[in-house]
């Protein structure tokens, strides 16, 4: 019954057009993502992002990764394409995708560097 987890869990995304306040933190995420477009992902600001987004990110699918990766594939917009999720044009997209991975490869190397809970980033 992998598909009914799969289902509820999608269920419990934030939906735009409600009074949802996972809405406030999705475009405060975007807002945030695109001031620091220009941060390299190693720098602690971005280490910091990335594992706010992670953090928001496994909250909202449940801790199930490959949910995670399935649902980013279909929202990538291609080329020429409009944007299927609010605020994730191919710029800001990329830079998630460059930090996150920045801050998984090096917190298996044991040496992220900046990188806190989310928790500890909204402080």
């Amino acid at each position: 019954m992998r598909w009914k987890s799969c289902c509820l869990t999608l269920v419990n995304l934030p939906d735009i057009g409600e009074d949802d306040e996972r809405n406030l933190v999705w475009v405060k995420l975007i807002r945030q993502v695109r001031e620091q477009l220009h941060e390299p992902p190693d720098s602690p600001a971005s280490q910091q992002l990335a594992v706010h987004l992670i953090d928001v990110s496994m909250e909202w699918f449940g801790q199930d990764e490959q949910l995670i990766e399935k649902y980013w594939g279909k929202i990538r917009s291609e080329e020429g394409e409009e944007l299927k999720v609010y605020g994730m044009d191919a710029q800001v997209m990329e830079y998630m995708d460059r930090i996150v991975d920045w801050y998984l490869q090096h917190s298996e190397e044991g040496t992220n560097g900046g990188g806190e809970s989310a928790e500890e980033t909204d402080k």
